[in-house]
Protein backbone atom coordinates (compact mmCIF):
# COMPACT_ATOMS: atom_id res chain seq x y z
CA UNK A 1 0.00 0.00 0.00
CA UNK A 2 2.72 2.37 0.75
CA UNK A 3 4.65 1.46 -2.37
CA UNK A 4 1.29 2.01 -4.14
CA UNK A 5 0.69 5.46 -2.50
CA UNK A 6 4.56 6.90 -3.34
CA UNK A 7 3.60 5.40 -6.94
CA UNK A 8 0.53 7.54 -6.89
CA UNK A 9 2.57 10.95 -5.59
CA UNK A 10 5.45 10.34 -7.59
CA UNK A 11 2.88 10.16 -10.82
CA UNK A 12 1.07 13.24 -9.28
CA UNK A 13 4.27 15.18 -8.86
CA UNK A 14 5.05 14.02 -12.46
CA UNK A 15 1.58 15.41 -13.07
CA UNK A 16 2.24 18.39 -11.79
CA UNK A 17 5.75 19.43 -12.82
CA UNK A 18 4.32 18.94 -16.42
CA UNK A 19 0.95 20.78 -15.48
CA UNK A 20 3.59 23.54 -14.03
CA UNK A 21 5.76 23.11 -17.25
CA UNK A 22 2.61 23.37 -19.52
CA UNK A 23 1.56 26.77 -17.63
CA UNK A 24 4.45 27.90 -18.04
CA UNK A 25 4.48 27.51 -21.71
CA UNK A 26 1.12 28.44 -21.72
CA UNK A 27 1.80 31.92 -19.93
CA UNK A 28 4.76 32.08 -22.27
CA UNK A 29 2.87 31.83 -24.97
CA UNK A 30 0.09 33.67 -24.27
CA UNK A 31 2.43 36.74 -23.52
CA UNK A 32 4.01 36.45 -27.00
CA UNK A 33 0.24 36.41 -28.84
CA UNK A 34 -0.77 38.97 -26.16
CA UNK A 35 2.50 40.86 -26.96
CA UNK A 36 2.00 40.25 -30.61
CA UNK A 37 -1.14 41.16 -30.82
CA UNK A 38 -0.71 44.12 -29.27
CA UNK A 39 2.22 45.06 -31.50
CA UNK A 40 -0.24 44.12 -34.49
CA UNK A 41 -2.64 46.29 -33.20
CA UNK A 42 -0.41 49.08 -32.44
CA UNK A 43 0.70 48.83 -35.83
CA UNK A 44 -2.78 48.80 -37.49
CA UNK A 45 -3.45 51.89 -35.82
CA UNK A 46 -0.25 53.82 -36.27
CA UNK A 47 -0.59 52.65 -39.66
CA UNK A 48 -4.31 54.42 -39.89
CA UNK A 49 -2.99 57.17 -37.60
CA UNK A 50 0.18 57.31 -40.14
CA UNK A 51 -2.22 58.13 -43.54
CA UNK A 52 -4.89 59.92 -41.90
CA UNK A 53 -2.18 62.41 -40.47
CA UNK A 54 -0.29 61.96 -44.33
CA UNK A 55 -3.41 62.66 -46.11
CA UNK A 56 -4.33 65.23 -43.85
CA UNK A 57 -0.92 67.08 -44.09
CA UNK A 58 -1.51 67.17 -47.97
CA UNK A 59 -5.04 67.70 -48.48
CA UNK A 60 -6.37 68.38 -45.03
CA UNK A 61 -6.98 72.16 -45.97
CA UNK A 62 -7.59 72.17 -49.51
CA UNK A 63 -10.39 69.77 -49.06
CA UNK A 64 -11.37 71.19 -45.82
CA UNK A 65 -11.78 74.79 -47.20
CA UNK A 66 -13.41 72.85 -50.39
CA UNK A 67 -15.86 71.32 -48.01
CA UNK A 68 -17.05 73.91 -45.48
CA UNK A 69 -17.38 76.62 -48.62
CA UNK A 70 -19.07 74.70 -50.98
CA UNK A 71 -20.72 71.97 -48.56
CA UNK A 72 -21.55 74.57 -45.78
CA UNK A 73 -25.68 74.69 -46.33
CA UNK A 74 -25.72 70.94 -47.02
CA UNK A 75 -23.87 70.21 -43.70
CA UNK A 76 -26.18 72.37 -41.86
CA UNK A 77 -29.12 70.23 -43.31
CA UNK A 78 -26.97 66.84 -42.39
CA UNK A 79 -25.09 68.49 -39.52
CA UNK A 80 -21.74 67.01 -40.88
CA UNK A 81 -19.43 69.33 -38.78
CA UNK A 82 -15.72 68.47 -39.66
CA UNK A 83 -13.12 69.96 -37.86
CA UNK A 84 -9.48 69.54 -38.05
CA UNK A 85 -9.55 68.59 -34.07
CA UNK A 86 -11.94 66.05 -34.30
CA UNK A 87 -11.49 64.53 -38.10
CA UNK A 88 -8.75 62.24 -36.63
CA UNK A 89 -11.78 60.93 -33.52
CA UNK A 90 -14.51 60.23 -35.59
CA UNK A 91 -15.35 56.67 -36.13
CA UNK A 92 -15.31 54.73 -39.10
CA UNK A 93 -19.01 54.34 -39.62
CA UNK A 94 -19.87 57.85 -38.48
CA UNK A 95 -17.44 59.44 -40.85
CA UNK A 96 -18.15 56.98 -43.47
CA UNK A 97 -21.74 58.09 -42.81
CA UNK A 98 -20.74 61.76 -43.77
CA UNK A 99 -18.28 60.34 -46.85
CA UNK A 100 -21.98 58.79 -47.98
CA UNK A 101 -23.89 61.94 -47.51
CA UNK A 102 -21.41 64.19 -49.19
CA UNK A 103 -21.55 61.84 -51.93
CA UNK A 104 -25.00 62.06 -52.36
CA UNK A 105 -25.08 66.19 -52.13
CA UNK A 106 -22.48 66.27 -54.95
CA UNK A 107 -24.11 63.45 -57.08
CA UNK A 108 -27.61 66.02 -56.87
CA UNK A 109 -25.37 68.31 -57.60
CA UNK A 110 -23.63 67.56 -60.64
CA UNK A 111 -27.37 66.66 -61.65
CA UNK A 112 -28.75 70.11 -61.44
CA UNK A 113 -25.86 71.29 -63.69
CA UNK A 114 -26.38 68.47 -66.17
CA UNK A 115 -30.21 69.41 -66.40
CA UNK A 116 -29.39 73.24 -66.36
CA UNK A 117 -27.04 72.91 -68.91
CA UNK A 118 -29.37 71.01 -71.06
CA UNK A 119 -32.03 73.06 -70.70
CA UNK A 120 -29.62 76.19 -71.85
CA UNK A 121 -28.56 74.01 -75.04
CA UNK A 122 -32.30 73.56 -75.78
CA UNK A 123 -33.33 77.22 -75.30
CA UNK A 124 -30.42 77.97 -77.24
CA UNK A 125 -31.44 75.92 -80.23
CA UNK A 126 -34.97 77.12 -80.12
CA UNK A 127 -33.77 80.70 -80.81
CA UNK A 128 -31.68 80.08 -83.47
CA UNK A 129 -34.85 78.03 -84.50
CA UNK A 130 -36.61 81.31 -84.02
CA UNK A 131 -34.40 83.55 -85.67
CA UNK A 132 -34.23 81.24 -89.12
CA UNK A 133 -38.04 81.34 -89.13
CA UNK A 134 -38.08 85.04 -88.81
CA UNK A 135 -35.28 85.75 -91.73
CA UNK A 136 -37.67 82.83 -94.17
CA UNK A 137 -40.37 84.54 -93.40
CA UNK A 138 -38.77 88.02 -94.33
CA UNK A 139 -37.02 86.48 -97.32
CA UNK A 140 -40.79 85.29 -98.48
CA UNK A 141 -42.36 88.95 -97.64
CA UNK A 142 -40.07 90.81 -99.94
CA UNK A 143 -40.80 87.89 -102.72
CA UNK A 144 -44.37 88.55 -102.21
CA UNK A 145 -44.00 92.49 -102.40
CA UNK A 146 -42.12 92.33 -105.08
CA UNK A 147 -44.68 90.10 -106.76
CA UNK A 148 -46.86 92.39 -105.90
CA UNK A 149 -45.51 95.34 -107.16
CA UNK A 150 -44.96 93.45 -110.30
CA UNK A 151 -48.54 92.48 -110.72
CA UNK A 152 -49.40 96.78 -110.12
CA UNK A 153 -47.02 97.67 -112.83
CA UNK A 154 -48.49 95.37 -115.28
CA UNK A 155 -52.24 96.45 -114.11
CA UNK A 156 -50.91 100.12 -114.92
CA UNK A 157 -49.45 99.28 -117.93
CA UNK A 158 -52.87 97.42 -118.73
CA UNK A 159 -54.77 100.75 -117.58
CA UNK A 160 -52.97 102.82 -119.77
CA UNK A 161 -53.90 100.94 -122.83
CA UNK A 162 -57.22 100.61 -121.90
CA UNK A 163 -57.46 104.35 -121.96
CA UNK A 164 -55.57 105.12 -125.04
CA UNK A 165 -58.00 102.33 -126.19
CA UNK A 166 -61.26 104.29 -124.66
CA UNK A 167 -59.27 107.53 -125.95
CA UNK A 168 -59.28 105.92 -129.50
CA UNK A 169 -63.02 104.61 -129.46
CA UNK A 170 -64.09 107.93 -128.16
CA UNK A 171 -62.77 110.16 -131.17
CA UNK A 172 -64.54 107.16 -133.51
CA UNK A 173 -67.75 107.62 -131.84
CA UNK A 174 -67.39 111.37 -131.91
CA UNK A 175 -66.55 111.28 -135.96
CA UNK A 176 -69.50 108.81 -136.51
CA UNK A 177 -71.86 110.81 -134.10
CA UNK A 178 -70.78 113.67 -136.40
CA UNK A 179 -70.86 111.83 -139.45
CA UNK A 180 -74.53 111.17 -138.89
CA UNK A 181 -75.47 114.72 -138.16
CA UNK A 182 -73.61 115.83 -141.31
CA UNK A 183 -76.23 113.13 -143.11
CA UNK A 184 -79.14 114.44 -141.45
CA UNK A 185 -78.16 117.91 -142.80
CA UNK A 186 -78.23 116.54 -145.82
CA UNK A 187 -81.11 114.23 -145.36
CA UNK A 188 -82.89 117.27 -144.22
CA UNK A 189 -81.43 119.78 -147.35
CA UNK A 190 -82.54 116.87 -149.37
CA UNK A 191 -86.35 116.63 -148.14
CA UNK A 192 -86.71 120.55 -148.40
CA UNK A 193 -84.87 120.56 -151.99
CA UNK A 194 -87.26 117.75 -153.09
CA UNK A 195 -90.33 119.47 -151.50
CA UNK A 196 -89.09 122.91 -153.40
CA UNK A 197 -88.64 121.36 -156.86
CA UNK A 198 -91.91 119.35 -156.55
CA UNK A 199 -93.68 122.65 -155.76
CA UNK A 200 -92.20 124.45 -158.66
CA UNK A 201 -92.98 121.17 -160.73
CA UNK A 202 -95.94 121.56 -159.58
CA UNK A 203 -96.55 125.31 -160.84
CA UNK A 204 -95.13 124.61 -164.26
CA UNK A 205 -96.98 121.77 -165.06
CA UNK A 206 -93.79 119.22 -165.43
CA UNK A 207 -95.04 115.88 -163.60
CA UNK A 208 -93.19 113.25 -165.65
CA UNK A 209 -89.67 114.55 -164.18
CA UNK A 210 -91.59 115.84 -161.06
CA UNK A 211 -92.26 112.52 -159.99
CA UNK A 212 -88.83 111.08 -161.20
CA UNK A 213 -86.96 113.39 -159.56
CA UNK A 214 -89.42 112.64 -156.69
CA UNK A 215 -88.59 109.01 -156.52
CA UNK A 216 -84.64 109.41 -157.13
CA UNK A 217 -84.75 111.61 -154.31
CA UNK A 218 -86.85 109.34 -152.41
CA UNK A 219 -83.94 106.58 -153.09
CA UNK A 220 -81.43 108.71 -151.98
CA UNK A 221 -83.49 109.40 -148.97
CA UNK A 222 -83.58 105.61 -147.98
CA UNK A 223 -80.22 105.32 -148.98
CA UNK A 224 -78.97 108.03 -146.37
CA UNK A 225 -81.56 106.35 -143.76
CA UNK A 226 -80.18 102.66 -144.28
CA UNK A 227 -75.76 104.26 -143.72
CA UNK A 228 -77.65 106.69 -140.45
CA UNK A 229 -78.96 103.10 -139.19
CA UNK A 230 -75.69 101.56 -139.97
CA UNK A 231 -74.04 104.34 -137.89
CA UNK A 232 -76.56 104.36 -135.22
CA UNK A 233 -75.76 100.55 -134.97
CA UNK A 234 -71.90 101.32 -134.85
CA UNK A 235 -72.51 103.97 -132.64
CA UNK A 236 -74.34 101.80 -130.49
CA UNK A 237 -71.76 98.70 -130.47
CA UNK A 238 -68.99 101.37 -129.51
CA UNK A 239 -71.06 102.42 -127.15
CA UNK A 240 -71.36 99.13 -125.75
CA UNK A 241 -67.71 98.28 -126.01
CA UNK A 242 -66.89 101.86 -124.18
CA UNK A 243 -68.99 101.07 -120.95
CA UNK A 244 -66.97 97.81 -120.89
CA UNK A 245 -64.01 99.03 -121.38
CA UNK A 246 -64.98 101.67 -118.63
CA UNK A 247 -66.26 98.75 -116.55
CA UNK A 248 -62.49 97.09 -117.25
CA UNK A 249 -60.91 100.47 -116.87
CA UNK A 250 -63.01 100.68 -113.00
CA UNK A 251 -62.25 96.99 -111.40
CA UNK A 252 -58.45 97.67 -113.00
CA UNK A 253 -58.47 101.06 -110.82
CA UNK A 254 -59.63 98.96 -108.22
CA UNK A 255 -57.32 96.09 -108.46
CA UNK A 256 -54.88 98.86 -108.39
CA UNK A 257 -55.77 100.51 -105.49
CA UNK A 258 -56.64 97.26 -104.05
CA UNK A 259 -52.86 96.36 -105.13
CA UNK A 260 -51.40 99.71 -103.32
CA UNK A 261 -52.98 99.52 -100.22
CA UNK A 262 -51.73 95.34 -99.94
CA UNK A 263 -48.40 97.01 -100.50
CA UNK A 264 -48.69 99.56 -98.17
CA UNK A 265 -49.73 96.94 -95.65
CA UNK A 266 -47.08 94.77 -96.96
CA UNK A 267 -44.73 97.34 -96.35
CA UNK A 268 -45.75 98.44 -92.90
CA UNK A 269 -45.57 94.32 -92.20
CA UNK A 270 -41.84 94.11 -93.86
CA UNK A 271 -41.30 97.41 -91.37
CA UNK A 272 -42.69 95.45 -88.18
CA UNK A 273 -41.45 92.32 -89.33
CA UNK A 274 -37.64 94.05 -89.49
CA UNK A 275 -38.15 95.76 -86.48
CA UNK A 276 -38.54 92.44 -85.14
CA UNK A 277 -36.05 90.97 -87.09
CA UNK A 278 -33.41 93.59 -85.99
CA UNK A 279 -34.81 92.80 -82.30
CA UNK A 280 -34.55 88.97 -83.00
CA UNK A 281 -31.11 89.43 -84.40
CA UNK A 282 -29.95 91.68 -81.03
CA UNK A 283 -31.42 89.55 -78.90
CA UNK A 284 -29.55 86.54 -80.49
CA UNK A 285 -26.61 88.51 -79.90
CA UNK A 286 -27.05 88.68 -76.43
CA UNK A 287 -27.83 85.22 -76.58
CA UNK A 288 -24.74 84.59 -78.23
CA UNK A 289 -22.98 86.83 -75.67
CA UNK A 290 -25.16 84.72 -72.60
CA UNK A 291 -24.09 81.40 -74.82
CA UNK A 292 -20.90 82.13 -74.45
CA UNK A 293 -20.93 83.32 -70.84
CA UNK A 294 -22.79 79.72 -70.41
CA UNK A 295 -20.28 78.19 -72.05
CA UNK A 296 -17.69 79.60 -69.84
CA UNK A 297 -20.05 78.63 -67.08
CA UNK A 298 -20.51 75.27 -68.24
CA UNK A 299 -16.87 74.63 -68.59
CA UNK A 300 -16.43 76.03 -65.10
CA UNK A 301 -18.71 73.49 -63.91
CA UNK A 302 -17.76 70.88 -65.38
CA UNK A 303 -14.29 71.16 -64.17
CA UNK A 304 -16.51 71.51 -60.55
CA UNK A 305 -17.92 68.32 -61.50
CA UNK A 306 -14.58 66.99 -62.15
CA UNK A 307 -13.15 68.20 -58.87
CA UNK A 308 -16.39 66.90 -57.54
CA UNK A 309 -15.71 63.70 -59.06
CA UNK A 310 -11.99 63.37 -57.98
CA UNK A 311 -13.16 64.19 -54.38
CA UNK A 312 -15.64 61.71 -54.92
CA UNK A 313 -12.99 59.00 -55.62
CA UNK A 314 -10.56 60.42 -53.08
CA UNK A 315 -13.47 59.78 -50.57
CA UNK A 316 -14.22 56.60 -51.78
CA UNK A 317 -11.21 55.37 -51.47
CA UNK A 318 -10.60 56.98 -48.14
CA UNK A 319 -13.97 55.23 -47.20
CA UNK A 320 -12.61 52.04 -48.51
CA UNK A 321 -9.17 52.25 -47.07
CA UNK A 322 -10.58 53.23 -43.16
CA UNK A 323 -13.05 50.23 -43.96
CA UNK A 324 -10.61 47.69 -44.14
CA UNK A 325 -8.68 49.32 -41.29
CA UNK A 326 -11.96 49.07 -39.67
CA UNK A 327 -12.12 45.28 -40.54
CA UNK A 328 -8.74 44.78 -39.41
CA UNK A 329 -9.68 46.68 -36.28
CA UNK A 330 -12.43 44.53 -35.53
CA UNK A 331 -10.10 41.40 -36.23
CA UNK A 332 -8.00 42.43 -34.05
CA UNK A 333 -10.12 43.33 -31.17
CA UNK A 334 -12.01 40.32 -31.99
CA UNK A 335 -8.31 38.66 -31.56
CA UNK A 336 -7.64 40.25 -28.56
CA UNK A 337 -10.87 39.64 -26.74
CA UNK A 338 -10.06 35.44 -28.01
CA UNK A 339 -6.22 36.33 -26.03
CA UNK A 340 -7.97 38.31 -23.15
CA UNK A 341 -10.29 35.10 -22.71
CA UNK A 342 -7.40 32.03 -23.13
CA UNK A 343 -5.77 34.93 -20.69
CA UNK A 344 -7.99 34.82 -18.05
CA UNK A 345 -8.67 30.78 -18.72
CA UNK A 346 -4.77 30.50 -18.15
CA UNK A 347 -4.97 32.65 -15.28
CA UNK A 348 -7.54 30.64 -13.36
CA UNK A 349 -5.47 27.17 -14.58
CA UNK A 350 -2.58 28.54 -12.71
CA UNK A 351 -4.34 30.25 -9.47
CA UNK A 352 -5.72 26.43 -9.53
CA UNK A 353 -1.99 25.40 -10.00
CA UNK A 354 -0.74 26.75 -7.56
CA UNK A 355 -2.95 25.81 -4.78
CA UNK A 356 -1.45 23.64 -1.84
CA UNK A 357 -1.95 19.82 -2.73
CA UNK A 358 -3.36 19.10 0.40
CA UNK A 359 -6.15 21.03 1.53
CA UNK A 360 -6.58 22.57 -1.83
CA UNK A 361 -7.74 25.86 -0.66
CA UNK A 362 -4.52 27.55 0.34
CA UNK A 363 -2.16 28.96 -1.93
CA UNK A 364 1.53 26.96 -2.17
CA UNK A 365 3.90 29.46 -0.46
CA UNK A 366 6.16 26.76 1.08
CA UNK A 367 9.83 25.21 -0.71
CA UNK A 368 11.55 22.38 0.45
CA UNK A 369 15.17 22.13 0.51
CA UNK A 370 17.09 20.65 -1.09
CA UNK A 371 14.66 19.44 -3.90
CA UNK A 372 13.00 23.13 -4.37
CA UNK A 373 9.57 21.98 -4.62
CA UNK A 374 6.78 24.69 -4.26
CA UNK A 375 3.71 22.76 -3.31
CA UNK A 376 1.69 23.25 -0.09
CA UNK A 377 1.24 26.23 2.16
CA UNK A 378 2.58 26.81 5.50
CA UNK A 379 -0.37 24.90 7.78
CA UNK A 380 0.12 21.43 5.60
CA UNK A 381 3.94 21.88 5.58
CA UNK A 382 4.30 21.48 9.54
CA UNK A 383 3.24 18.18 9.28
CA UNK A 384 5.62 16.91 6.85
CA UNK A 385 8.91 15.39 7.31
CA UNK A 386 9.73 13.99 3.38
CA UNK A 387 9.04 15.92 -0.04
CA UNK A 388 5.48 15.01 -1.46
CA UNK A 389 6.51 14.44 -4.59
CA UNK A 390 10.38 13.52 -4.95
CA UNK A 391 10.31 11.82 -1.31
CA UNK A 392 13.30 13.67 -0.18
CA UNK A 393 14.12 14.27 3.42
CA UNK A 394 13.04 17.74 4.05
CA UNK A 395 16.07 20.09 5.38
CA UNK A 396 14.53 23.04 5.62
CA UNK A 397 11.41 24.95 4.72
CA UNK A 398 11.33 28.26 2.87
CA UNK A 399 8.10 30.22 2.58
CA UNK A 400 7.84 32.44 -0.46
CA UNK A 401 5.90 35.76 -0.97
CA UNK A 402 4.32 37.35 -4.09
CA UNK A 403 4.67 40.54 -4.94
Amino acid sequence: MERISKDKSRQWGINQGADRKHDKNTESETQQILLISNKASEEIVGGCRRKIKNEEETDKNKKLDKFRDRHRNHSRLLRVEVDENDYEEQSPPKLHKDLEASIRILEMENKSLLEHNIALRESTEMMKGEINNFCQQQIIFKETVEKIEKEKESLQRKNKSLHKCLSYLSKTINLFMEQNRKQQESKLSLEDTIKMILEANHDTGGVDETSQQEKASKGTIRNLERENERLQDYASALEKSIKEIIEVLEESNHNIIQSEEIIEGLKISESAHEDTVKALLKSSENQQEKEASLKLRIEELEEEGARHEELMRNTENTVKMLMEENDRYQNTEAALQEVARKCEEDSERYKDSHLCIICLTEESQMVFRPCRHLLTCPNCSKSLLHCPLCRQQIVEKLQVYKQ
